[in-house]
């Protein structure tokens, strides 16, 4: 049976690598290919900088630090997948490896080893882009080699850990007391540490001052989770983090040998986990593959899975415009999970800190809290446009169904517009009313309070109508090429897709920017000459008029594409 699998694995390899090339001589794809390497060329390889204009590695203290944040940080994911929602992605196959390889003669354990051979092609390349990125403008081949081997090492034991934590839960929902029995030691162990971490994390609080900012409270939880029971908790995730971080070869080949030793415990543990392996992942493949025909059909939802709750009603009679506008809404709402907190942690919470210590003379709740809302307010701005897409980018999967509805196009594109638009104008205004109210205690920041009631009206004037042109123009490039952009909620994987989205993303950014440069020029002018006037609250004003102008944009550029939608029969991708 090995050299079944032997001639599966070639077999796929040759017609996914066949697949692709047949591409290349498209124009589209041939483009997609030239930004691609383009990228990796000046913003990752840059071979323009010279190897001394690269900042060294970390050393001593900072190296400590820096490995007991990341390893910090891996507690993160472990802790999910031992006491979160149950996670059986993890034992999905393909419906055609669930079709053709479980009736046949094959031991669970090749299955396993099957399922781990072939998560190697994408772990090897994310470690590639990992190495090309914290190794770019500089750095020895050794080095970049070692290096690669320590990512390969990391990525390779948090996937053995994820398959095993996924097969001892599934074997606890499947042998009853027994699984339960086997699954408990695990659950205890994890439980056990986050207590240990968390009173380490008590401990180290009291003796930081915030007048000394976050880099002593950084010395402080170094020495706090350095002492022997936090320790022996880190211990593991410092020991698989190790060789990234090794100086040179000696400590690179002892902490590569102890690293190795954890990666083969972790292959051994999963192969010989005594579990319903064959109904667990039977299960997990066909939910995937309804969770992929569902993306493919624009649906938030499979069945049997959870579905979130919907805020608000939708009312039996109306204009239909109003029911588009809650569809897309809804599907905003519904899909929001408690899984969220942890990327909120760590994009949100641990940057706010840093900035809020470094800003702040004494840090406070209140400080803190408004340093956190000015940067969920500039993720808004900068990512929001792109990740918020119940818009078009959604809906152009179901153009038909979109021209059945009694709705004028110039309509149905405001609408879909709106939809996301809105969501981000609700995000950029709680952040920027919770930041002011939270600074109301500091006389002098920003030149007092009159200033940052200036700047908040300014914020609440302009911001949402920047978002409304970005995403108006994420709008109008899915609308004019779709077969450029991403639709429905599916992630296309590939080289070619990632270029595309460079190329897109390039062309969404100069035309947004030259679309704001009139009415910020424009609004410019009129707060600076208040000012020269002295006019303390010449901002608003000027806010207020590029905003007007902003939405003049919008609203041409609406007309304009209901004009499109109307004469054109075909806007969906091929």
């Amino acid at each position: 049976m090995t050299g079944a699998l032997a001639f599966l694995a070639l077999r796929s390899a040759h017609n996914w690598a066949a697949a692709r090339l047949s591409k290349v001589f498209q124009p589209r794809y041939l483009v997609a290919l030239l930004a691609v390497g383009a990228y990796f060329w000046f913003l990752i390889i840059r071979p323009d900088v010279q190897p001394g204009d690269r900042p060294g590695a970390p050393v001593g203290d900072a190296a400590s630090a820096l490995l007991m944040l990341a390893s910090l940080a891996l507690v993160l994911p472990v802790t999910w997948w031992w006491l979160g929602r149950a996670d059986r992605s993890a034992l999905a196959f393909s419906p055609a490896e669930t079709q053709w390889l479980f009736p046949a003669p094959v031991h669970r354990r090749a299955l396993i080893l099957w399922k781990l051979a072939r998560a190697q092609l994408p772990l090897v390349f994310n470690v590639l882009l990992f190495t090309l990125f914290f190794r770019r403008g500089g750095g020895t081949v050794e080095a970049a080699a070692r290096q690669a081997v320590g990512f390969w090492l990391l990525v390779t034991t948090l996937h053995l850990h994820r398959l095993g934590a996924a097969l001892t839960r599934a074997g606890a929902t499947e042998h009853g007391r027994v699984g339960i029995r086997r699954f408990g030691p695990g659950f205890v162990l994890v439980l056990a540490g986050l207590l240990l971490l968390g009173g380490g994390a008590a401990r180290a609080w009291p003796g930081w001052s915030p007048e000394e900012g976050g880099r002593s409270l950084i010395a402080a939880l170094t020495t706090t989770f350095g002492s022997p029971l936090p320790a022996l908790v880190l211990a593991p995730f410092h020991a698989v983090l190790a060789p990234i971080f090794a100086a040179g070869l000696a400590e690179w080949l002892r902490a590569a040998a102890v690293s190795l030793l954890i990666l083969l415990l972790h292959l051994a543990w999963v192969v010989r986990t005594d579990t319903a392996f064959e109904a667990a992942a039977a299960k997990a493949s066909a939910r995937q593959a309804e969770q992929l025909n569902a993306h493919r059909e624009g649906q938030p939802a499979v069945r049997g899975s959870r579905v979130g709750r919907v805020w608000f009603l939708l009312a039996p009679t109306g204009h239909p415009a109003v029911a588009l506008l809650w569809k897309n809404t809804a599907a905003i709402t519904t899909g929001l999970r408690p899984v969220l907190i942890f990327p909120l942690v760590v994009f949100v919470g641990m940057p706010a800190f840093l900035l809020a210590t470094e800003i702040f003379p004494r840090l406070t709740f209140g400080s803190f809290v408004a340093v956190a809302a000015l940067v969920v307010l500039a993720y808004s701005l900068l990512f929001g446009p792109l990740l918020v897409r119940n818009d078009l980018r959604s809906d152009l999967l179901h153009a038909a169904t979109l021209r059945a509805y009694p709705l004028r196009g110039e309509t149905l594109v405001l609408v879909e517009i709106a939809s996301s638009a809105a969501v981000l104008a609700t995000v950029q205004f709680a952040a920027l009313l919770l930041a002011f109210v939270a600074t109301l205690g500091e006389p002098t920041l920003l030149g007092g309070p009159g200033m940052r009631t200036a700047l908040l009206l300014a914020g609440l004037l302009l911001l949402p109508a920047v978002s409304l042109l970005a995403v108006t123009v994420q709008n109008s490039i899915a609308m004019l090429f779709p077969d450029w952009v991403q639709l429905g909620p599916q992630v296309r994987g590939g080289i070619e897709s990632m270029g595309q989205g460079i190329l897109v993303m390039a062309g969404s950014v100069l035309l947004l920017a030259l679309l704001l440069l009139i009415p910020l020029v424009a609004g410019g002018a009129v707060a600076g000459i208040g000012f020269r006037l002295g006019v303390a609250w010449a901002l608003p004003p000027g806010a207020g008029l590029a905003a007007a102008l902003i939405t003049m944009e919008v609203w041409f550029v609406v007309m304009w594409l209901g004009r499109v939608w109307d004469q054109t029969d075909r806007i969906a991708p091929e």
